[in-house]
């Protein structure tokens, strides 16, 4: 019977993976394979996936389930989502995420030494990703201002468009979807906050794993460059911030949220403590007010806060169904038992914690490799993480944030990932150039986050 239940949870994995990699819907698969598992467990045992919440018939069950799903999703990470996502896009509407990327590349044009450019444009892009958490989005703002620079410095296309797709590779911070939901998670909320969590865990782990994923980057595409005789690069030009027709002021804007919770948390001012939500509601308001005061058009300037809006609904249509998704799935997971058997291989185990955190991980990443979405890898592998803390007594927040990291680092390799389509059409250099320059530094991204973890957490 084990044996049954070990192979039924691989089996529902594996299939996970292989229908988003055939390009079917990764929310309606996460909904699917979920629905007929409980479904069919339902069928074989007679049991209600409501348990005693029941409303009296087992198969109508299945779907009052999923609609707890997405009630408790939406009261809990989802209207955080949906605030992050609905700011990000107002302000990529006014440009000044564009202006925040162009400022930011300024300096970077006063360096002749290519991969010198290469190494502070990586850690410029991870900075940037802490204000514009898509990856795509990102990947699109940095193919316009610092992919130019990086042609006009001398470095070869190929390295330049790797360095693009890798820099967004690393989720963190407040305003970062995946962060959000995994500190939302009941048993993860009750040991830290978003910022405790950004500052104390993210920050030493990410900053190391971009410090040596950086080293292994240059030095493997310093390879590549003398071995591949590639064409002279053509001059781009590069755009100017004054071209934006903003004023300067407005590259703040992005960054209003994420000074809001770090400074008013119980790590700084101690006495007052804001919320995400809060933080980019009043970030929202004080952009809207700038708009309203210095848009030639006034009517447009308090039209234009639609954005905020359609950006928090496109995030409920592509984020947090994919979330509920998720659970849906993970709740059918659960349900076949194979997760238990695993658990208590593990538990009572000092090593068994280590262990399942770099099995989950690389499932995450190699999910995301496939899939091209760190998203949908972090969701469904996230919640199964607080019962294996509890069982082989390693900390919860130790196991999660390798997980976060090894979502991201697995797209800058994916064939499918938005980010590496968008960057190469951008460019015209093949996925697969992409690919082999960033394969190692992957890797190494991957067991840097998992020894930094286990060491500095």
């Amino acid at each position: 019977m084990d044996i049954i239940k070990l192979i039924a949870t691989i089996f529902a994995v594996v299939l996970l993976i292989f229908a988003i990699s055939k390009k079917l819907n990764a929310t309606t698969t996460l909904f699917s394979i979920g629905f007929i598992i409980l479904a069919v467990i339902t069928l074989i045992t007679g049991t209600s996936s409501m348990g005693e919440e029941s409303i009296g018939n087992s198969f109508l069950d299945l779907f009052e389930f999923i609609g707890t799903k997405f009630s408790s999703q939406t009261v809990s990470s989802g209207i955080l989502i949906m605030s992050v996502m609905g700011f990000v896009t107002y302000m990529n509407h006014l440009k000044a995420s564009n202006l925040l990327a162009l400022l930011a590349a300024k300096p970077l044009r006063r360096l002749k030494s290519p991969y010198v450019v290469v190494v502070l444009a990586i850690v410029v892009g991870a900075i940037l990703k802490l204000f514009v958490p898509s990856h795509s989005g990102l990947t699109t703002l940095l193919m316009a201002t610092i992919y130019p620079i990086l042609i006009q410095v001398g470095v070869k296309k190929k390295t330049a468009v790797a360095t693009v797709v890798i820099s967004g590779a690393f989720d963190i911070g407040p305003a970062c979807p995946i962060t959000n939901f995994v500190v939302a998670l009941d048993d993860v909320k009750k040991l830290t906050t978003i910022t405790e969590f950004f500052i104390k865990k993210q920050l030493p782990v990410t900053v190391i794993t971009i410090i040596l994923t950086t080293v292994v980057f240059v030095l493997i595409n310093r390879y590549f460059d003398k071995k591949e005789k590639e064409e002279a690069n053509e001059v781009m030009e590069v755009q100017e911030a004054k071209d934006l027709g903003i004023p300067m002021f407005y590259a703040v804007l992005p960054m209003l949220p994420l000074l809001l919770v770090l400074i008013f948390s119980k790590l700084v001012v101690g006495t007052i403590v804001i919320s995400v939500v809060g933080a980019n509601l009043i970030g929202f308001t004080v952009s809207f007010l700038c708009n309203l005061i210095f848009c030639k058009n006034r009517v447009t300037a308090f039209n234009d806060t639609q954005k905020f809006f359609d950006g928090m609904g496109n995030s409920f249509a592509s984020v947090i169904s994919l979330i509920v998704g998720a659970s849906v799935f993970t709740a059918g997971i659960n349900a076949i038992g194979g997760i238990a058997l695993i658990l208590n291989g593990l538990s009572g185990s000092g090593a068994g914690g280590g262990i399942a955190t770099v099995v989950a991980s690389a499932i995450t990443t190699v999910t995301s490799l496939i899939t091209g979405s760190g998203v949908a890898a972090v969701y469904a592998i996230a919640p199964m993480m607080p019962p294996i803390s509890a069982a082989t007594g390693m900390n919860l927040l130790k196991m999660m944030e390798p997980i976060i990291l090894a979502g991201g680092i697995g797209r800058a390799v994916a064939p499918v990932s938005a980010a590496v389509i968008i960057a190469c059409r951008m460019s015209g250099v093949d996925f697969m150039d992409v690919i082999k320059r960033n394969i190692m530094p992957v890797i190494v991204a991957f067991i840097s986050a998992m020894a930094a973890a286990m060491i500095l957490l």
